[in-house]
Parts: C-alpha cells; structure tokens; sequence
C-alpha cells in the first residue's frame, strides 16, 4: 500500500486570467468541467501545491492561450472538500467542490521576468543559452524569428 500524500501546510495556487479576478474574490473559485491536451475532468479546481509550479502553469497556458495570468493563494485548511492529489501533475491536487472566497488568503501578479530566470529555466530543465537567438540568425529568417508568424 503507498503512503498517502500529504498536503500542503503552506498556501496552493490556483492560475487565472486576470479578467476573472474580481469575480473570484467575490464569489470565491467554482468547480467547473473541462477538458485540455485530451483529457476531460468532471467539475474540478485545479492547484499547484508550490509558486514554481504555479508559473509553469501560467507558462503554459500563456503559450497555448495568450492572455494575462494571476495565481490566487487559497488556505488550504479552508476548503470544504477534500483535496486530492492529479494524476497528470505531481505538484497538483484538485478539489470537486466551490472553494468560498473566505479560503482565499492572497493574490500574486505573475512576474514575466521570472520565466528567464535561472532557477525557472532549471525548474524547466532548459539550459540558459538554450533559448536565446542570435541577432544574425533571427535577421536570416531563421525557425525562431516570430516576426514573420501567421496572425
């Protein structure tokens, strides 16, 4: 029998566009169905139990999405559900129930800048130089020149 995972002691963050902040330090975080990458969940909120988790989600879904992000801070002592742990993301857990906007503890700006960060390019396993372009290659037309991408 494996051990249970423990939950966090400390705050979870739950990644949003910023357009629905107002609504969601109003009426707290609603557990909604969805699908993404081919899965489906029945209703669900979604967490990351660490900050550096919660920028590789707004990481990811500011490529396949666009838009702005902010993470909530959420007790998690606070949630009426149980927290459990995601299948496809071993720094997540997920509840089945509303989170009420009493559980909510903070609101953090996501800091562009600290996706070119050292530790973030290593949480990513990205080699610093690994993402930069050359002036000369970007100026041959080169796969990394997004200048010339379709709109």
């Amino acid at each position: 029998m494996t051990a249970a995972k423990k939950l966090p002691d400390t705050p979870i963050y739950h990644v949003t566009d910023v357009q629905n902040r107002e609504v969601i330090l109003r009426d707290g975080l609603k557990a909604e169905a969805g699908s993404w990458h081919k899965t489906t969940w029945k209703p669900r909120v979604f967490f990351t139990t660490t900050q550096i988790g919660a920028y590789e989600i707004a990481n990811n879904f500011m490529h396949e999405r666009r838009g702005e992000y902010l993470f909530i801070l959420v007790d998690p002592a606070k949630i009426r559900g149980k927290l459990r742990p995601d299948r496809d993301y071993d720094q997540g857990v997920w509840t089945a129930t509303d989170v009420p906007p009493d559980a909510i503890i903070g609101v953090e700006e996501v800091d562009e800048d600290f996706f070119e960060s050292s530790e973030f390019l290593a949480y990513m396993g990205i080699e610093e130089d690994e993402g930069e372009v050359g002036e000369e290659q970007a100026q041959e037309g080169s796969p990394h020149d997004l200048s010339k991408t379709a709109r």
